[in-house]
């Protein structure tokens, strides 16, 4: 592959010299209409908002093709190369029907190459002519001038990024290249920022040593996205799909692996995912390398512009990462926070259940709270932690939660990482905040005539949620919730889990009987935050309704708050100052 460079950026117009076959292993063009308009939408609000700005199409894997020179197999991104010829063939631009090669599939090249619509044959696939009358009808839309000049926008600032599987002696066999076909359409989804950006660091570290980082990047996301279940008898932390290796895979096993192939998942076995995405890690990594190893003030970090904008990923590393001493630096960093979330931070299985793939890291005594058990110390950080993942952006809680950990021995006392991350909320709020703390809106608890509906905010719901649930699980005389005596009710709250809720119900419904609205109603007291889908449901409902629903209907809690009225106290006044009081005493 001497005359092509890899990885490397390529425009439209630069990409019109490469010739890339379409192997038969891969499956025929599947795109329908309405991924051909997605792609043109794209394309067209990018030329029409931001002229200067590049589209990024996706990156395109490539082999060397076997007994041809100057050709490439294209073993990933036949979907979107193939959609930007058939663009330009309805545009009338057949420059671009040259690049690719549809091997064995005559009468799709023809159709490709052809300067017509060709009728559909026994052997042309449909969704071909299917795709060139959308984009035929899209650009039929415009005038002459103002398509020519969305073409030229295509052709300078469109590209794509080109990624070689390896060659040669050594390199992939016809097999190989259809086993990486497979588990890159596996996946379901189209190119995102996070790639890119890999393929943009990882080509500024020396070849010599480029294989080991990318084990790195690629451990970070499969343990961000498919984590499994700590197994009987293993001794080391969480797994990831890595192949060969189970457990917490520190710098050191990332370094000396040779990263032969990947381990596939049993079917029935439950993956589990990180309560941070790919994008949020990469940015909060990014922000903590600069600030630790290049010691950029926070302000200074804060104040750039998009810096946790996860839609400008791609533009933040280009800024602050184009060295190569840089780049490996970030990427030990990154291995070292990736075994640090393994180790000690909640993942969601697919039925959104928190868990703590393995509290085995926690092993020191606890000197807070040491009268509890340590599964009761676990389930509290559990807690702590899902609290703080539906109430706070990610990188508000997790950067001072990644640079407390840090600065710990191996040993973690469970009840001190509780505390600490429930004083990163309180700073989060004002309380004993420094320079670095990021700051929620406003200054704290409002005034309870603030708290109505319409101005509070989620937050405090969350919050005295949490603390509901703290004092469930303290119990003892004289608790808030000695009141509930319903046996089947306090089985749900002791199963009670946080979730990103959307909707402020209120308990007392705003028009009983649809009669005249009581303004009491709008008031702290009778407002709880549960499932857009569960306020469906409430409806109207008076309270006893409700509290059939919850018992007979959902099994479920999804607001302690709202159980508490509803059991305990419906005197809207006195409930919200007792819940007031509450929030009050811990802010």
């Amino acid at each position: 592959m001497s005359d092509i460079k890899f990885p490397r950026k390529y425009t439209v117009e630069e990409f019109r010299s490469i010739r890339l076959r379409v192997p038969l292993y891969q499956r025929p063009y599947a795109w329908e209409a309405g991924q051909v308009k997605q792609l043109l939408d794209d394309l067209y609000r990018t030329f029409t908002d931001s002229p200067e700005e590049p589209y990024y199409i996706g990156i395109l894997s490539v082999a060397e093709t076997e007994g041809e020179a100057h050709c490439y197999d294209l073993i990933d991104g036949q979907q979107r190369v193939t959609t930007l010829a058939l663009i330009a063939k309805a545009g009338g631009w057949q420059d671009f029907s040259g690049v690719l090669d549809l091997y064995g599939r005559k009468d799709d090249q023809d159709f490709l190459a052809g300067e017509g619509n060709l009728p559909v044959g026994a052997n042309l696939n449909p969704l071909l002519p299917e795709a060139y009358t959308r984009a035929k009808a899209y650009l039929g839309a415009m005038d002459d001038a103002h398509r020519k000049a969305f073409w030229l926008y295509i052709q300078k600032k469109a590209n794509f990024v080109l990624a070689a599987l390896p060659d040669g002696q050594d390199g992939y066999s016809i097999k190989d290249k259809n086993l990486h076909f497979v588990r890159m359409n596996h996946r379901g989804k189209q190119l995102e920022s996070h790639e890119i950006v890999k393929v943009r660091l990882l080509s500024l570290v020396d070849e010599a040593i480029r294989s080991q980082y990318v084990a790195i990047w690629d451990h970070m996301v499969r343990c961000l996205t498919e984590a499994k279940p700590q197994e009987e008898g293993q001794t080391d932390s969480t797994k990831c799909s890595d192949s060969g290796t189970a457990g917490t895979l520190k710098l050191k096993d990332i370094l000396e692996r040779n990263g032969d192939g990947e381990a596939k998942p049993e079917s029935n076995e439950v993956l589990y995912k990180a309560i941070v995405t790919i994008p949020e890690f990469l940015q909060i990594s990014l922000f903590r390398y600069l600030r630790l190893c290049h010691h950029l003030e926070c302000d200074e970090l804060r104040k750039s512009q998009g810096f946790f904008d996860k839609d400008k990923l791609i533009q933040t590393f280009d800024k602050f990462l184009k060295e190569d001493q840089k780049v490996v630096g970030f990427l030990k960093l990154l291995a070292a926070q990736v075994e640090t979330l393994q180790r000690a931070f909640v993942f969601l299985s697919v039925s959104e259940k928190y868990a703590l793939l393995d509290h085995r890291a926690f092993v020191k005594e606890s000197a807070v709270g040491s009268s509890r058990s340590q599964g009761t110390r676990i389930r509290e950080l559990i807690a702590v932690q899902s609290f703080l993942y539906v109430s706070t952006l990610p990188h508000y809680w997790l950067i001072p939660a990644f640079d407390w950990f840090s600065g710990q021995s191996e040993a973690i006392d469970v009840g001190e990482f509780v505390k600490a991350l429930e004083a990163i909320d309180d700073r989060l709020n004002g309380k004993g905040a420094n320079s670095c703390d990021f700051k929620r809106d406003g200054n704290g608890l409002p005034e309870i005539g603030a708290l109505t509906y319409g101005q509070v905010g989620y937050y405090w719901f969350y919050r005295l949620d949490y603390e509901l649930w703290k004092l469930w699980q303290a119990k003892g005389p004289n608790n808030i919730w000695d009141c509930l005596k319903d046996k089947e009710v306090q089985n749900f709250i002791s199963e009670f889990q946080f979730r990103r809720c959307n909707s402020i119900e209120h308990i007392r419904p705003q028009k009983p009987d649809f009669g005249n609205q009581d303004v009491e109603v709008d008031l702290f007291g009778n407002l709880a935050l549960i499932l857009g889908t569960s306020n469906s449901r409430f409806s109207n409902y008076k309270p006893d309704g409700k509290k059939d629903i919850i018992r007979d209907g959902d099994k479920r809690v999804e607001s302690l708050k709202m159980v508490h009225f509803l059991w305990c106290n419906q005197d809207i006044q006195q409930e919200g100052s007792r819940m007031y009081d509450i929030l009050k005493a811990v802010t």
